[in-house]
């Protein structure tokens, strides 16, 4: 008894510490994707947009919880549109991506725009601005997978929340419930137990009829085991003769014409295309066009693409800045 009592004991304190440990993962997750929390990466800025940056990080004079001393972070939306503000001024009107001709001085006009967008960033940077990217305001689970490529395609689940809400829900019924029927149709005619008491009851030359007529079971005579004979009693030596003569001989093997590597002229059928030797690189090429159709192929006009390439060009920059610098300090 007290062996059990000991082991019962044990597994409680154990169920008990895995509880904890699940609480604190739960809740570890959720501090992590939520907005301006020191775990997290996210930040929601006065001007109502939520950003991205790179690491963790406190944050800045310009969140919605400002931190005094602390150097604000870019919101690339309201660089876009200030972009879009300089286009104007210039007189460039706004297009989107590829709708331009190249003979019109498609190649200047994207300089142009995106000389606007470098002075914007530059003056920002300059500034101690940090860099960041802008993700959609979503709960803390939706903000995870947010991250994965196939939640990006097509809009993601974020524009299938939002046509689920506009849509409105349509009503299904059992198709034959609830239909109108014209006037004068026979009905049918009900037995004793709720149920049609002949299959064609609605045939006017059965309406007359009783509904309690017991129905007639019709059974075919037994038949033996050799299918032509009837007979009444199965005998087993004729059941074994009946197999014997019946079973079919398997067939003869084939010569074999060509080696087990066919040419690929040959090859024809889905499970040869499947065992197909694959030339190398085809699945990084596969991935990185699978990466291109989701967040780089979202439809996007000319001031937004400008403001994410450069962007893009400064995180290089100091990615490859900070490289430097640790090849420095370990030499």
């Amino acid at each position: 008894m007290d062996f059990e009592r000991h082991l019962k004991l044990i597994t409680q304190k154990q169920l008990a510490e895995n509880e904890k440990e699940r609480l604190e993962n739960e809740v570890r997750f959720h501090r992590m994707h939520a907005p301006c929390d020191p775990l997290s990466p996210f930040h929601d800025l006065k001007c109502g947009h939520r950003v991205k940056t790179q690491y963790p990080e406190d944050c800045g004079s310009n969140c919605k919880r400002p931190v005094k001393d602390i150097t604000p972070i870019i919101c690339p939306d309201c660089v876009t549109n200030q972009v879009r503000l300089d286009m104007e001024l210039e007189g460039l009107t706004l297009t989107k991506d590829g709708d331009a001709s190249m003979e019109d001085g498609d190649m200047a006009r994207a300089d142009k725009i995106k000389k606007f967008a470098e002075t914007q960033i530059d003056f920002l940077v300059k500034h101690q601005y940090r860099l960041s990217m802008v993700v959609p305001k979503l709960d803390p689970k939706l903000q995870f997978f947010y991250d994965f490529p196939e939640a990006q395609e097509n809009g993601g689940f974020v524009k299938e929340a939002a046509k689920r809400e506009e849509e409105p829900a349509k009503r299904f019924k059992r198709p034959g419930i609830f239909e109108r029927k014209p006037r004068g149709a026979a009905k049918p005619i009900i037995g004793n137990r709720g149920r049609p008491a002949f299959p064609n009851a609605q045939n006017p030359h059965h309406r007359g009829m009783p509904t309690n007529v017991p129905r007639i079971k019709r059974v075919a005579p037994p038949r033996g085991p050799l299918g032509h004979i009837p007979t009444h009693v199965k005998d087993p030596d004729l059941d074994e003769l009946f197999r014997k003569v019946h079973a079919k001989e398997p067939p003869p093997p084939r010569p074999r014409t060509r080696s087990r590597s066919p040419n690929k002229k040959e090859e024809h059928g889905k499970a040869k295309y499947r065992r197909r030797e694959d030339p190398p690189g085809q699945d990084v090429d596969d991935l990185a066009a699978h990466l291109d159709d989701t967040r780089v192929g979202i439809l996007e006009d000319e001031a937004t693409k400008a403001v994410r390439e450069v962007l893009e060009a400064f995180c290089l920059g100091e990615k490859g800045n900070k490289v430097e610098k640790d090849e420095k300090t370990a030499k």
